[in-house]
């Protein structure tokens, strides 16, 4: 989240690598609550490096081995708030054979997910 200064009307916003220091921390916070968890990795701007700056959130994507939650985009709500994280978070999680047919596509959202940079 922005940042405010004491002695400056500038907004900070944080590092990439402090982003990516507090998802190491929350994936793994989660592997310990959810054996079912099996990869966790981060797409996106924060992926590239290059698009990631102010206002910019976190795409994150986890793939588990079985989930009793449907639809897909429910599943976020058993995983914990990434109170680690000082960005928004953005988190789609699949099964490993809805993963499967999601590289297997080639549309565009395909492509994200091959180059997710897995944690």
């Amino acid at each position: 989240m922005p940042t405010f200064s004491l002695t400056s009307r500038v907004h900070t916003w944080p590092s990439r690598a402090e982003v990516i220091a507090g998802l190491r921390l929350w994936v793994e916070r989660q592997k310990t609550k959810h054996p079912q968890l099996v990869r966790a990795g981060y797409f996106g701007s924060l992926a590239d490096g290059v698009r990631y700056g102010f206002g910019s959130d976190a795409d994150i994507v986890f793939v588990v081995t079985h989930s009793n939650r449907e639809p897909w985009w429910q599943r976020p709500l058993d995983f914990d708030h990434p109170s680690e994280v000082p960005v928004d978070v953005d988190l789609f999680v699949y099964t490993e054979e809805e993963f499967a047919e999601i590289l297997a596509r080639g549309d565009l959202f395909s492509r994200d997910m091959q180059n997710v940079i897995w944690l």
